[in-house]
């Protein structure tokens, strides 16, 4: 988007082509699954867990949005309610990994030398090897659940983040605001914290951005499998496994409704945040 002065002195927006309008649709799809998982409580209109005595397997009515599951519970509230470990293990996976490897590049590219061709060389390991295969692996010694697959996850996304976090920051060190600091005598410490890190920060937002869609996909997968969030607990892997019976069934919504929010919210995070690295390429 850009700013346009408009008679009067009013500063209004206004779109610049197509691709702003998806960007903005993006934020609204994204404001909206999010403001819907935090207040689940006040909107779903019944126990995720609440079991109805009655036939299995209702389609959609007035009473039940999405129908009913093969146990008998609401599906349109496990979906409000599946989001929130999703969304919640996501942010905890962006929020580790993008710290640790912000951390670590900043350390790399600052000192340089040995230690920076240490880091490379162990960045390089760790990105070889696959996130799922270490989450499994972690499951399979810790049991399944929330925190064992989220921490194995963050583990993983640290290299990617760390590497492409490094490669801005050797860059952002040779620039003549980094040498004006170093001859004025401040710290390698303060130059970092009030300088460098700060520069960096646009970057590893769009790369969290992106990163938070994948981290979803990755944590429903280990739900599908078995190896995440543990019935009854809502979970959007969960649901998506669990209504493979009701597919058989000719009753789909189960599996439909859950796959969808995941689809829609990955698609959304991840146009959003390559949306935002092009427009801040665009205006660097």
């Amino acid at each position: 988007m850009i700013g346009k002065r408009a008679a009067g002195g009013r500063f209004t927006w206004r779109a610049r082509s197509g691709s702003d309008r998806v960007y903005i649709l993006c934020l609204v799809v994204l404001a909206i699954v999010i403001a819907c998982t935090i207040l689940a409580p006040l909107i779903a209109p019944y126990n995720p867990n609440q079991i109805f005595a009655g036939p299995i397997y209702q389609g959609p009515s007035v009473q039940h949005l999405f129908g009913t599951d093969g146990l008998g519970r609401d599906i349109f509230s496990r979906v409000l309610y599946g989001g929130r470990f999703t969304l919640l293990g996501a942010t905890l996976i962006v929020g580790i990994s993008s710290t640790a490897g912000l951390a670590v590049a900043t350390a790399s590219a600052w000192l340089g030398g040995r230690l920076d061709a240490a880091v490379s060389r162990a960045l390089d390991v760790l990105f070889a090897f696959p996130g799922l295969l270490l989450a499994i692996l972690t499951v399979s010694v810790f049991g399944p659940g929330f925190i064992a697959p989220v921490l194995a996850l963050a583990v993983a996304y640290m290299p990617y983040m760390a590497r492409l976090t490094r490669s801005v920051a050797i860059r952002e060190r040779t620039k003549p605001y980094i040498d004006t600091c170093i001859v004025q005598g401040f710290s390698g410490m303060w130059i970092c914290v009030r300088h460098l890190v700060p520069n960096l920060m646009p970057f590893v937002i769009v790369q969290a951005t992106v990163s938070f869609g994948y981290a979803i996909i990755d944590l429903a997968s280990l739900s599908f499998i078995g190896l995440g969030i543990q019935p009854p607990t809502a979970d959007w892997g969960l649901m998506v496994s669990d209504g493979e019976t009701g597919i058989l069934a000719h009753h789909p919504e189960e599996s439909l409704f859950s796959g969808l929010m995941i689809v829609v919210t990955v698609v959304a995070f991840v146009i959003a945040g390559e949306r935002r690295g092009a427009v801040r390429g665009r205006y660097l």
